[in-house]
Protein backbone atom coordinates (compact mmCIF):
# COMPACT_ATOMS: atom_id res chain seq x y z
CA UNK A 1 0.00 0.00 0.00
CA UNK A 2 2.84 2.32 0.64
CA UNK A 3 5.31 2.33 -2.14
CA UNK A 4 8.16 4.25 -3.65
CA UNK A 5 7.67 7.73 -0.65
CA UNK A 6 9.70 9.84 -2.15
CA UNK A 7 8.22 9.70 -5.72
CA UNK A 8 6.61 12.68 -7.30
CA UNK A 9 3.38 12.17 -7.33
CA UNK A 10 2.74 13.32 -10.97
CA UNK A 11 5.13 10.54 -12.26
CA UNK A 12 2.41 7.81 -10.77
CA UNK A 13 -0.03 9.96 -13.12
CA UNK A 14 2.64 10.00 -16.22
CA UNK A 15 2.19 6.09 -15.43
CA UNK A 16 -1.30 6.19 -15.93
CA UNK A 17 -2.80 6.41 -12.06
CA UNK A 18 -5.33 8.62 -11.30
CA UNK A 19 -3.97 11.23 -8.63
CA UNK A 20 -6.32 12.20 -5.26
CA UNK A 21 -5.87 15.33 -4.58
CA UNK A 22 -6.67 16.72 -0.98
CA UNK A 23 -8.53 20.08 -0.63
CA UNK A 24 -11.11 21.78 1.16
CA UNK A 25 -14.61 22.47 1.30
CA UNK A 26 -14.82 26.16 -0.05
CA UNK A 27 -15.43 28.71 -3.01
CA UNK A 28 -14.35 32.07 -3.39
CA UNK A 29 -16.05 35.38 -4.62
CA UNK A 30 -15.71 33.85 -8.51
CA UNK A 31 -17.02 30.54 -7.51
CA UNK A 32 -13.28 29.12 -7.13
CA UNK A 33 -12.36 26.71 -4.50
CA UNK A 34 -8.77 27.76 -3.01
CA UNK A 35 -6.30 25.52 -3.93
CA UNK A 36 -2.87 27.41 -3.35
CA UNK A 37 -1.01 24.87 -1.73
CA UNK A 38 0.84 21.82 -1.93
CA UNK A 39 -0.75 18.74 -4.53
CA UNK A 40 -4.04 21.33 -4.66
CA UNK A 41 -1.86 23.82 -6.06
CA UNK A 42 0.16 21.59 -8.39
CA UNK A 43 -3.12 19.92 -9.72
CA UNK A 44 -4.86 23.37 -10.06
CA UNK A 45 -1.57 25.05 -11.91
CA UNK A 46 -1.97 21.74 -14.47
CA UNK A 47 -5.67 22.13 -15.02
CA UNK A 48 -6.66 25.31 -14.88
CA UNK A 49 -10.62 24.76 -14.61
CA UNK A 50 -10.10 22.64 -11.96
CA UNK A 51 -10.37 25.07 -8.86
CA UNK A 52 -13.76 26.75 -10.99
CA UNK A 53 -14.91 22.96 -11.04
CA UNK A 54 -14.59 21.90 -8.03
CA UNK A 55 -15.57 24.93 -5.97
CA UNK A 56 -19.23 25.39 -8.23
CA UNK A 57 -19.24 21.43 -7.53
CA UNK A 58 -19.14 22.19 -3.67
CA UNK A 59 -21.72 25.54 -3.63
CA UNK A 60 -24.22 23.85 -5.22
CA UNK A 61 -23.40 20.72 -3.12
CA UNK A 62 -23.73 22.89 0.29
CA UNK A 63 -26.01 25.08 -0.72
CA UNK A 64 -28.45 22.46 -1.37
CA UNK A 65 -28.00 20.26 1.86
CA UNK A 66 -29.73 20.84 5.11
CA UNK A 67 -27.57 22.44 7.94
CA UNK A 68 -26.68 18.86 9.28
CA UNK A 69 -25.29 17.15 6.16
CA UNK A 70 -22.92 20.47 5.64
CA UNK A 71 -19.72 18.43 6.56
CA UNK A 72 -20.72 15.51 3.56
CA UNK A 73 -17.90 14.87 2.19
CA UNK A 74 -17.89 16.11 -1.41
CA UNK A 75 -15.43 13.45 -2.71
CA UNK A 76 -15.83 14.54 -6.66
CA UNK A 77 -14.07 11.98 -9.43
CA UNK A 78 -13.15 13.73 -12.66
CA UNK A 79 -12.45 10.77 -15.04
CA UNK A 80 -11.42 12.77 -18.12
CA UNK A 81 -8.67 14.98 -15.79
CA UNK A 82 -7.97 11.47 -13.94
CA UNK A 83 -8.10 13.43 -10.95
CA UNK A 84 -10.26 12.63 -7.71
CA UNK A 85 -11.03 15.69 -5.15
CA UNK A 86 -10.87 14.47 -1.29
CA UNK A 87 -11.61 17.46 1.16
CA UNK A 88 -10.01 17.11 4.44
CA UNK A 89 -10.83 20.69 5.62
CA UNK A 90 -14.54 20.84 6.40
CA UNK A 91 -16.76 23.71 5.36
CA UNK A 92 -17.03 26.28 8.17
CA UNK A 93 -18.91 29.41 7.62
CA UNK A 94 -21.87 30.08 4.68
CA UNK A 95 -20.75 33.67 4.87
CA UNK A 96 -17.31 33.02 4.05
CA UNK A 97 -17.09 30.00 2.34
CA UNK A 98 -13.20 31.56 0.80
CA UNK A 99 -12.23 30.76 4.26
CA UNK A 100 -12.63 26.88 4.85
CA UNK A 101 -8.74 26.28 3.21
CA UNK A 102 -7.54 28.60 6.35
CA UNK A 103 -7.74 25.43 9.36
CA UNK A 104 -6.23 22.34 10.39
CA UNK A 105 -7.72 19.01 8.34
CA UNK A 106 -9.99 17.05 10.25
CA UNK A 107 -10.00 13.33 11.02
CA UNK A 108 -13.53 13.28 11.27
CA UNK A 109 -14.24 14.83 7.77
CA UNK A 110 -10.78 12.64 6.19
CA UNK A 111 -12.41 9.38 7.61
CA UNK A 112 -16.13 10.20 5.86
CA UNK A 113 -14.09 11.45 3.03
CA UNK A 114 -11.86 8.23 2.30
CA UNK A 115 -14.73 5.98 2.81
CA UNK A 116 -16.96 7.90 -0.09
CA UNK A 117 -13.60 7.29 -1.79
CA UNK A 118 -13.32 3.66 -1.50
CA UNK A 119 -17.16 3.60 -2.59
CA UNK A 120 -16.38 5.48 -5.64
CA UNK A 121 -13.37 3.25 -6.12
CA UNK A 122 -15.10 0.36 -5.97
CA UNK A 123 -18.18 1.01 -8.02
CA UNK A 124 -15.97 2.25 -10.93
CA UNK A 125 -13.95 -1.45 -10.53
CA UNK A 126 -16.28 -3.33 -13.80
CA UNK A 127 -14.94 -2.16 -16.93
CA UNK A 128 -13.03 0.17 -15.37
CA UNK A 129 -10.18 -1.54 -17.43
CA UNK A 130 -8.05 -1.78 -14.19
CA UNK A 131 -8.08 2.17 -13.23
CA UNK A 132 -5.16 2.87 -9.96
CA UNK A 133 -5.26 5.60 -7.61
CA UNK A 134 -2.52 7.12 -5.71
CA UNK A 135 -3.05 9.39 -3.19
CA UNK A 136 -0.61 11.66 -0.63
CA UNK A 137 -1.69 10.80 3.36
CA UNK A 138 -4.83 12.93 4.22
CA UNK A 139 -4.65 16.08 5.82
CA UNK A 140 -0.77 15.23 6.69
CA UNK A 141 1.03 18.18 4.52
CA UNK A 142 -0.82 21.31 4.97
CA UNK A 143 -3.53 20.02 6.85
CA UNK A 144 -1.04 20.03 10.16
CA UNK A 145 -2.09 16.66 10.96
CA UNK A 146 0.19 13.45 12.20
CA UNK A 147 1.18 11.43 9.31
CA UNK A 148 1.06 8.23 12.03
CA UNK A 149 -2.45 9.31 13.05
CA UNK A 150 -3.44 9.33 9.70
CA UNK A 151 -2.29 6.61 8.68
CA UNK A 152 -3.73 5.11 11.52
CA UNK A 153 -7.19 6.01 10.59
CA UNK A 154 -7.13 5.59 6.76
CA UNK A 155 -4.74 2.18 6.02
CA UNK A 156 -7.81 -0.06 7.26
CA UNK A 157 -10.65 1.86 5.61
CA UNK A 158 -8.82 1.17 2.06
CA UNK A 159 -6.88 -2.13 2.95
CA UNK A 160 -8.78 -4.14 0.55
CA UNK A 161 -8.32 -1.68 -2.23
CA UNK A 162 -5.50 -3.21 -4.33
CA UNK A 163 -5.73 -0.39 -6.80
CA UNK A 164 -4.53 2.72 -4.51
CA UNK A 165 -1.27 3.32 -3.51
CA UNK A 166 -0.55 5.88 -1.15
CA UNK A 167 2.73 7.66 -0.49
CA UNK A 168 3.92 9.31 2.62
CA UNK A 169 6.47 12.24 1.98
CA UNK A 170 7.61 12.11 5.37
CA UNK A 171 8.51 9.06 5.59
CA UNK A 172 6.79 9.00 9.49
CA UNK A 173 4.87 5.51 9.04
CA UNK A 174 6.28 1.83 8.62
CA UNK A 175 6.10 0.78 5.50
CA UNK A 176 2.75 -1.79 5.83
CA UNK A 177 0.83 -3.47 3.78
CA UNK A 178 -2.53 -4.86 4.49
CA UNK A 179 -3.21 -5.96 1.38
CA UNK A 180 -4.25 -10.05 0.63
CA UNK A 181 -2.17 -11.61 -1.05
CA UNK A 182 -4.64 -11.99 -4.01
CA UNK A 183 -4.97 -8.04 -4.35
CA UNK A 184 -0.87 -7.69 -3.94
CA UNK A 185 -1.05 -10.46 -6.85
CA UNK A 186 -3.71 -8.06 -8.63
CA UNK A 187 -2.36 -4.98 -7.95
CA UNK A 188 1.05 -6.32 -9.17
CA UNK A 189 -0.62 -7.74 -12.45
CA UNK A 190 -1.91 -4.18 -13.24
CA UNK A 191 1.19 -2.43 -12.73
CA UNK A 192 3.55 -4.81 -14.63
CA UNK A 193 0.66 -4.21 -17.39
CA UNK A 194 1.07 -0.70 -17.51
CA UNK A 195 5.13 -0.61 -17.51
CA UNK A 196 5.04 -2.58 -20.59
Amino acid sequence: MIEDRRRDVWDWYRRGYNVVVNTNIGWGQEGRNNMGAGLARQAAQRFPDLNLKYGAYCRELVLRASPEKIKIPLVAFYEQERLVMLPVKPFLDPHNPERSWDQLASLALIEKSVIALALGIKARRPGAGGQCYVMTLPGAGNGGLSPVEVYKLVAPLVADLWELQIIDFSLAVPACDFMSPEDRARAAGLRSVETA
